[in-house]
């Protein structure tokens, strides 16, 4: 659980404290008793208030940051895109090389995830951000795949469970900036709604995404494809996207995250439509 929740919900439960003093103290008859009570109640409020008073300080601590332009690191990590501009546009230089391997070879790889947000918030990899992030289809997540990637010089790592699959890719050395992590996440279409994977658990989670069509667009010097309403699969996948949240969380904070059951992670339904011809 996020931090400011525990602080809010730690400062209400000793409100509840006071107020239960106050009920029990009704009932109380010796002065003795009353006077315990009070000073529960008051040493309970005060807690209470200090606890609020310091939950709205890293509300605005962050705020702050956020309104300079600053972001901290994801994860509480020491290194990330904004941090380090020329080990981000390496990063971009070998993800286009993937993309366009990928591309000859028929597939339709589109911005997912990080870095998607971070096209459609700042037009560039999220400053918070260390790997970047595609989608596949899972007709195209195939031995093809597996074999361009390998050829290209990168270790494969491959979490499956019932609920779907995503390949972590990464190679380089982070000492002379040169490394680099691509998640590949696994799409499936199924009951008129698309679906995905990831591997923030053992078990892994799915969630479910308003089906889009594939628009082909040139992006940071490369030819992709997004999603055509990607603000709707933005906005179903973080919720409020337009500002960042450092203490986001995918468990608890994406309205598309599927709580209950397992949906199969085959697709049924048709391929999405393809739009080429569109302007960049």
């Amino acid at each position: 659980m996020k931090t400011l929740k525990i602080l809010s919900i730690t400062a209400l439960a000793l409100l509840g404290v006071c107020l239960l003093c106050g009920l029990a103290k009704m009932a109380m008859k010796g002065d003795k008793a009353k006077q315990s009570c009070d000073k529960i109640c008051i040493l309970s409020l005060i807690v209470a208030l200090v606890l609020l008073g310091y939950s709205q300080f890293l509300k605005e601590e962050n705020n702050i940051f956020i309104r300079m332009g600053f972001v901290p690191c994801r994860k509480g990590r020491n290194r990330c895109y904004g941090m380090y501009p020329k080990w981000k546009e390496n990063n971009k230089h070998q993800f286009r090389i993937i993309i366009r391997e990928l591309m000859k070879a028929g597939k339709h790889p589109f911005l997912s995830g990080g870095s998607l947000l971070g096209y459609a918030r700042q037009g560039d990899l999220l400053d918070n951000d260390d790997d970047m992030s595609f989608g596949l289809f899972d007709e195209e997540y195939d031995d093809e795949l597996y074999k361009i990637i390998k050829k290209l010089g990168y270790n494969l790592h491959t979490h499956q469970t019932n609920k779907g699959k995503q390949l972590t890719i990464n190679k380089g050395n982070k000492h002379n900036n040169t490394d680099i992590e691509i998640d590949i996440d696994s799409w499936f279409r199924r009951n008129n709604m698309y679906y995905f994977f990831t591997k923030f658990t053992k078990d892994g989670e799915q969630f479910k995404i308003t089906p889009f069509k594939l628009v082909f667009k040139k992006i940071w010097g490369m030819n992709i494809y997004i999603p055509d309403n990607y603000e709707r699969v933005l906005e179903e996948q973080y919720g409020n996207w337009k500002y960042p949240n450092p203490e986001f969380s995918y468990l608890s904070d994406s309205p598309s995250y599927i709580k209950d059951g397992i949906v199969k992670p085959e697709s049924e339904d048709p391929f999405p439509n393809i739009l080429k011809n569109m302007n960049n």
